[in-house]
């Protein structure tokens, strides 16, 4: 089974050429290639894109606020729960006035979706 580690070192390997291809990268590291190539071509999972109606952000919007915690996290602050789920709230009301509250298990399912942002997010 491929850990979260195996897949950041095969991805970083990937993009400093040590490893000439998804299929070599995907060996070295024991990883399957389907779910490298995924990872690298930041794809995500038909699973995802069944339910995307009913998600409480889309796509674009998920972007906005991974690009919100990568400039954070350039300068030094990682984001913590409370101001991440709050910027989130922010940006659905812009497109929607009247969204109903976020789920108390949110965040969880969000930051997983996510590789870049489990290890920057602090739950505290």
């Amino acid at each position: 089974m491929a850990t979260e580690s195996s897949i950041l070192k095969a991805l970083k390997a990937l993009k400093t050429h040590e490893c000439p291809s998804i299929a070599v990268a995907a060996r070295k590291y024991s990883i399957p290639y389907r779910t490298l190539y995924d990872c690298y071509r930041r794809k995500a999972s038909r699973r995802y894109y069944a339910h995307t109606s009913q998600m409480a952000l889309n796509k674009a919007q998920e972007d906005a606020v991974v690009r919100w915690v990568g400039a954070l996290t350039t300068k030094s602050f990682p984001p913590v729960y409370p101001l991440l789920r709050a910027r989130i709230e922010v940006v659905r009301k812009l497109e929607n006035p009247e969204a109903p509250l976020l789920g108390k298990n949110y965040l969880t399912r969000f930051i997983n979706r996510y590789l870049e942002l489990r290890a920057t997010i602090s739950n505290r």
